[in-house]
């Protein structure tokens, strides 16, 4: 029986003492990065604002939110 079988095969009452503990079995080196934000992901949607793909309208916000993400994170 693995370490998460035996976590999640207790009664709750029995967890208690470490229910926000980590499981030992989870991978801890998880560098993937952020995703490309929705825009650039999805492409283009077929919604235009004043002529132009909402996806290059929004491109610019999720570019900017996307660098104070970054920032943030360091």
């Amino acid at each position: 029986m693995s370490a998460h079988q035996e976590r999640h095969d207790r009664p709750l009452a029995d967890c208690l003492e470490d229910f926000w503990d980590c499981a030992d079995d989870l991978p801890r080196d998880r560098d993937t990065g952020p995703p490309d934000p929705a825009p650039r992901r999805l492409g283009r949607s077929g919604i235009t604002v004043r002529g132009r793909d909402l996806a290059a309208v929004l491109r610019p916000a999720y570019d900017a939110f996307t660098r104070r993400a970054d920032v943030s994170s360091d």
